[in-house]
């Protein structure tokens, strides 16, 4: 008998359909759990993970149970479905999703792969996800978006608690539109009247303009806008691997257990969305709220291990990839840099362009691969990306820069340029960077 992933995989990972008529048909089938939990949904281009895991980390200590979806995946797609910044065990996982298979087997049909009824994988972790919580002793859920979020599967609570707007920019923009604008608007499809919002710092006008004008024709009410220009960072990596940052209004300081200038945004977010769950009664303890921020940690994003000198980043569209470069500065200011890169082909090659020349001073090699997870047709080949980043970067012309097929291979011929080639130039040990595609940690990690 096939286990409950087996199943899974045949819903095939890279089948995408944008829309909640088929997440919400199913849902109402199954009484529609995902209205019995409070939830807060987070959309935006780049922050909307950061923002999920600090205010679950918040939200735990107040002595809440959080249930959390989370995607995409690294190693395992428990991690979609968290219980208190856990992902799902491997035992509730099986029982959950073969209950909710053979559910769905009873009340649309035998799974076939043109099934028009069936869920996608992403629809269906969705769904499981508020089986989960409705079985589960969860008094609050945090949604991370998918895609967008008018579209987006987890756009099916129809009175969230709170709202949250991280950021807008540029991605995905063969299915949210080709201007700010049009992303904004997808974005702002997770608005709900009467229910509050909280905007990430400083988005773009275009952006902001838009929001308010569907935020007041869906008259939602309050508007919570956050700015990060009175926080500063103090000390970028103390000696538990944290950030210190000083408010410097209030003259409080705070310890972050993720680590990235980028993050004082995020911080920035959190706090707004603190100020409203203050006024709504969930929480009651603001300092251990922001106390519990130290102890937040998320695998794969900006994520340092000071034993292997290793730098694990999800950066992978222009506004991720700046701020991975912006936090290399702050935190790994004298670190010369191996880079081990890859690339979705719907995403062009000119940001990771950006990021080497930048950083070409200290560059002392380059890997380019490509994840053997997913389906290689959907990233730049690692050969024609080296060539495309061998012509645009002359600066870069008698640094190493060679291509693997796989992350295993890379990795192996990544400690062998750093064997051949380490070099001090002034810097302290070298620090290997992996970017560019979260499914390529993913495999890094597995190895």
């Amino acid at each position: 008998m096939p286990t409950f992933l087996e199943k899974l995989n045949r819903l095939n990972i890279g089948r995408l359909r944008l829309g909640t008529e088929a997440t919400l048909g199913i849902l109402e089938l199954l009484g529609h759990p995902q209205e019995l939990v409070p939830t807060i949904h987070v959309a935006g281009t780049n922050g909307k993970g950061s923002v999920t895991h600090m205010t679950v980390a918040g939200l735990l200590s107040q002595g809440l149970n959080v249930g959390s979806i989370h995607s995409p995946h690294l190693i395992h797609p428990r991690e979609r479905i968290c219980l208190n910044n856990t992902p799902l065990s491997e035992e509730a996982f099986e029982n959950y999703g073969n209950q909710l298979w053979k559910r769905l087997e009873q009340l649309i049909g035998d799974f076939k792969p043109d099934h028009p009824e069936w869920p996608t994988y992403f629809e269906f972790m969705v769904i499981l996800a508020f089986h989960v919580f409705k079985h589960e002793p969860v008094d609050v859920t945090v949604l991370e978006t998918g895609l967008g979020g008018r579209l987006d599967a987890t756009n099916v609570v129809s009175n969230p608690i709170l709202t949250v707007i991280t950021s807008i920019a540029y991605d995905h923009m063969d299915r949210l539109g080709d201007t700010l604008e049009e992303i904004a608007t997808e974005k702002a499809g997770i608005l709900r009247a009467g229910v509050p919002l909280v905007l990430g710092p400083h988005l773009p006008d275009e952006a902001r303009n838009v929001i308010y004008q569907i935020a007041k024709t869906n008259h939602v009410e309050p508007i919570v806008e956050t700015t990060h220009d009175s926080l500063v960072i103090e000390d970028a990596l103390t000696k538990n691997g944290t950030q210190r940052i000083r408010n410097m209004v209030s003259r409080e300081r705070l310890e972050l257990g993720l680590l990235g200038h980028f993050q004082l945004k995020n911080l920035a977010t959190v706090l707004g969305i603190l100020s409203v769950l203050q006024r709504e009664g969930i929480v009651s303890d603001a300092k251990a709220f922001c106390n519990a921020l130290k102890h937040c940690h998320w695998q794969g994003r900006f994520d340092f291990n000071a034993k292997a000198s290793l730098l694990l980043d999800g950066a992978h569209n222009d506004d991720g990839l700046q701020a991975l470069s912006i936090g290399l500065d702050e935190s790994f200011p004298h670190h010369g840099l191996y880079w081990m890169l890859s690339l979705r082909n719907n995403r062009p090659i000119h940001a990771l362009e950006k990021l080497l020349r930048k950083n070409a001073h200290r560059t002392y090699g380059v890997l380019l691969t490509c994840p053997t997870s997913q389906d290689a047709s959907l990233f730049h080949s690692p050969q024609v990306l080296r060539q495309a980043l061998r012509d645009a970067l002359p600066e870069l012309q008698t640094r190493p820069m060679w291509s693997a097929s796989d992350p295993q291979t890379a990795w192996w011929m990544l400690e062998r340029l750093m064997r051949s080639h380490a070099s001090s130039n002034g810097y302290a040990q070298p620090l290997s960077v992996v970017a560019g595609s979260l499914y390529q940690l993913g495999d890094l990690i597995t190895l």
